[in-house]
């Protein structure tokens, strides 16, 4: 419907940290450089349905011009993503129920972007203000100002949506209109429309072409979810090619100056890595028997399900490139217990804690700083499992969390993040490739998190397409990327039975 075509749907992005000041001109600006195709912000550069997803309502009459969106909330963070602002979500609702002379969309609207709103309420773990109806029904031109239609002194304890705001007011009880749980808009819209697709006169126009849920961390066992964990590349979004030169620098050494002379000129090497952008997909057919009956929840449970298959082909490719370092070019190769190699790998090898430790060290030798949190590890299934029967490695980590009595997880140790992927590559017992191991040898990697880069051409896309003939309706949902490893010479490889 109309209604819903100006009302931007809910999506729930990162959260930026929640003591963030919201300065509106500034997130709006920094919106428009990251929606631009070449971050100038100008105005024929915009993908504005990029754009629209840092607002709560726009103009469809005036999509392409930048006074037809209102109520931003989100901006762009230093690693060139989409984050939610909770100081911004608080004025943008404060606007919405009238704080400040309120904000001019149509009535109906007013329910819709609320729903949005409040999701991001719920998204930082606050219940959101009361709906009331004053919001709806009144407005300038009825003689009462939507200011005035809010509980006594609520307008004076925030600002709208325009502005910096440091800190933030609560707006006052009042009677409630059902809100939809959080996420069920577009779900049940895209299920509603899929059914209608069946008996509507006009299919065609009743099913959703296109929708695109930004892809989320979720917590998914064996899924190492690696985008999280290395460097992003967000800048190719958006551009043309299949290609892109991710450029690295070699570190500057100062050296000693005389007075009276000029610094020698620093010879400083800039390269650049090719990164080769790749596609990545699946299919789905529902039948016509099973979609008259379809519900949000099925729509919600597919989305989820082409979320993982995207994370886990980011993992899979990651951990190829990875795989593919050769060992003169790692900063070390390390092996389980007595090993040398993979003919003499027994049972016995398996991963253990002076592992990380000693890749740590061989990191470091190679010139890298390591902090808390800088690096991470992936491992296998197998090595985690060895690691928790580690007495070393539970009663170290027991000491500063208690994460492995309460969760059965240890996501940290000696500073490095740990994750779990069957992804990891595995050299099977009596392999043909000339290395013949007498058990299955696993390979972990450990490096700084700026190693390795993954550049997303786009976020994960899902299409729908009805084939009459066939008598279903064709989902398919694809994903591209490309991935590639900077500093192989700050990776260890860790093989172990």
């Amino acid at each position: 419907s109309a209604v819903s075509e100006r009302v931007v749907a809910f999506e729930e992005t990162p959260k930026a940290p929640e003591e963030r000041a919201w300065d509106a001109d500034e997130a709006v600006q920094r919106l428009r450089k990251w929606a631009s195709s070449d971050g100038s912000g100008r105005k024929e550069t915009i993908d504005w349905s990029k754009y629209r997803r840092g607002f709560a309502w726009y103009d469809p009459e005036h999509a392409d011009d930048f006074g037809g969106y209102k109520l931003p909330h989100h901006t762009v963070n230093r690693q060139g993503q989409l984050v939610v602002v909770w100081k911004g979500v608080v004025a943008a609702m404060q606007a919405l129920l009238g704080a400040r002379g309120g904000v001019d969309i149509p009535p109906e609207d007013r329910l819709g972007v609320y729903r949005h709103l409040a999701g991001h309420y719920r998204q930082f773990g606050r219940e959101p203000p009361a709906f009331h109806e004053s919001s709806v029904s009144r407005s300038p031109a009825s003689g009462v100002s939507e200011a005035a239609s809010m509980p006594a002194g609520a307008a004076d304890e925030g600002v709208s949506g325009a502005g910096v705001v440091d800190g933030v007011g609560e707006v006052g009880e009042v009677d409630e209109v059902s809100v939809l749980p959080e996420g069920c808009d577009v779900a049940e819209r895209v299920a509603a429309a899929l059914r209608e697709a069946v008996t509507s006169t006009s299919a065609a126009a009743a099913i959703p072409r296109i929708w695109a849920p930004k892809i989320e961390r979720k917590p998914l066992g064996l899924l190492a979810n690696l985008g999280d964990h290395v460097k992003v590349y967000p800048q190719v979004k958006g551009s043309p090619g299949d290609r892109v030169k991710v450029p690295k620098m070699a570190s500057i050494e100062f050296t000693e100056l005389s007075e009276g002379t000029a610094p020698s000129e620093a010879t400083i090497a800039i390269d650049a890595v090719e990164v080769t952008l790749k596609e990545y997909g699946a299919m789905a057919r529902i039948t016509y028997s099973v979609l008259e009956d379809i519900t949000g929840d099925v729509v919600r449970e597919l989305e989820d399900n082409f979320v993982e298959a995207a994370k886990m082909a980011e993992d899979a490719y990651i951990l190829s490139k990875l795989d593919a370092i050769p060992d003169a070019d790692l900063a070390a190769h390390l092996w389980g217990g007595d090993a040398t190699g993979y003919g003499d790998v027994d049972v016995a090898d398996v991963m253990t804690p002076d592992l990380i430790a000693k890749a740590i060290g061989a990191i470091m030798q190679k010139g890298y700083v390591v902090k808390p949190g800088s690096l991470v590890l992936v491992v296998h299934s197998k090595q985690y499992e060895d690691l928790l029967r580690n007495e070393q490695f539970t009663n170290a980590s027991k000491l500063g969390s208690p994460d492995v009595v309460k969760t059965g997880r240890i996501t940290s140790y000696m500073g490095v993040d740990i994750v779990v992927s069957n992804k990891v590559p595995v050299t099977e017992a009596g392999s043909a490739d000339g290395t013949n191991p007498a058990v299955d040898v696993y390979h972990a990697f450990i490096m700084p998190k700026d190693a390795v880069v993954l550049a997303p051409k786009r976020e994960l896309l899902i299409e729908t397409e009805k084939l009459t003939g066939e008598r279903v309706l064709q989902i398919t949902a694809s994903h591209r990327f490309g991935a590639e490893v900077l500093f192989p010479d700050a990776v260890v490889r860790i093989s172990t039975a």
